[in-house]
């Protein structure tokens, strides 16, 4: 084989086999966070003043996160596995979905509110009306975190006759960052082939041949 034919051969390698797979494991987007099951939340509890306390167990969530690699790659959960596939960062998510006031009239307000998240004692989340936040958890031990709502009103209480009922409006759920790079960097050779390839290929081939026989 002479230097010529090499470079085309290691040309036409590198074309059909080492790009499209460094542009799928690299390049194009190849992670996404994937959503848990819904956990305990104040949804419904009236007791605006409450410290409302929950827990679970990461591990035992861990199925109903990862299967999800199919939202990505249609009809490809049985490849839901590392290498190919990758799961880390497990993160708790706590979103407020516009939590509101009942007056005694009947009348619903939003009010000037903020929740205090607490998750293992850490540092309080700070989460406002239609706000999310996401904080990291140890996927290997018992998680307990805690909802507070602060609120103010804006209303003269001592001119309101009867009882304000507070509805909050509320998510708590694990994610975790799925990682399908070197599945997409594999999958990209045969797309790649088929769809650039072959077809610039043969559009070069046609002119190949018309320039010979002008």
């Amino acid at each position: 084989m002479d230097n010529k034919t090499a470079l085309v051969f290691a040309g036409r390698i590198f074309v059909l086999l080492v790009l499209p797979f460094l542009l799928g494991m690299y390049v194009f987007p190849h992670s996404q966070y994937v959503n848990g099951q819904l956990l305990s939340t104040p949804l419904g509890n009236k007791n605006a003043n409450e410290v409302l306390s929950y827990s679970f167990s990461p591990a035992s969530h861990a199925v109903a996160i990862v299967q999800g690699i199919g939202s990505a790659f249609p009809l490809s959960n049985f490849l839901d596995f590392p290498p190919l596939v990758s799961h880390d960062r497990m993160q708790l998510c706590f979103q407020d979905n516009g939590s509101t006031i009942t007056l005694p009239n009947g009348t619903q307000m939003t009010p000037q509110m903020q929740w205090q998240i607490y998750v293992n004692n850490n540092t309080p989340i700070s989460l406002q009306p239609y706000e999310f936040a996401c904080t990291d958890v140890a996927s290997s031990e018992q998680v307990v975190y805690a909802w507070q709502a602060r609120i103010n009103t804006g209303l003269d209480t001592g001119a309101v006759n009867g009882t304000i009922l507070f509805n909050p409006q509320t998510l708590t759920y694990p994610r975790q960052l799925m990682d399908f790079g070197l599945l997409q960097g594999i999958a990209m050779i045969p797309v790649f082939y088929l769809l650039v390839w072959y077809p610039v290929a043969g559009i070069w081939k046609k002119l190949h041949e018309g320039l010979l026989s002008q």
